[in-house]
């Protein structure tokens, strides 16, 4: 290895940036400045918002006549916004349902049933049942008669 080509590190380097935050690194540099950070990063904060760098969404913008920043900006938001008002909406009636499902088995052993499960028979396979047997009634022959001789 060569000496005296590399750079000075400097265990102490205090990076910035935009948002305020700071914390300290090594690097060959003395200071770094940044745009985005694990705090104000869309990925990691959730938050969806254009960042715009040298005017970037602008030309896009202008290119495919979709209208202005401000626009797409707003219409994020409002995506946004009904995403959360659809996803709380979901969970309500997934509630909803798990208390009506606990309220009915709570009733049904204060009565001394056997609570409700969900293994019980549909009405569709029961009726699928019913039919068949009448099927073979249907011919007058009774199930012992069959039974005899076969």
């Amino acid at each position: 290895m060569k000496t005296e080509i590399h750079p000075d590190y400097h265990a102490d380097t205090q990076v910035t940036c935009a948002c305020g935050n700071t914390w300290t690194t090594g690097s060959t540099s003395a200071s770094i400045t940044v745009e985005l950070c694990s705090n104000c990063h869309p990925f990691y904060t959730g938050e969806q918002r254009i960042v715009d760098t040298e005017g970037r969404v602008e030309r896009l913008m202008r290119r495919f006549n979709l209208g202005s920043a401000e626009e797409a900006a707003k219409l994020a938001e409002e995506t946004a916004e009904r995403s959360a008002a659809a996803e709380a909406e979901a969970e309500a009636a997934e509630e909803a349902e798990r208390e009506s499902a606990r309220a009915a088995t709570q009733a049904s052993m204060l009565a001394g049933e056997a609570p409700p499960t969900d293994d019980a028979p549909d009405e569709a396979e029961s009726e699928d049942a019913k039919a068949s047997e009448d099927e073979d009634s249907a011919d007058g022959d009774s199930e012992e008669a069959k039974a005899d001789a076969g």
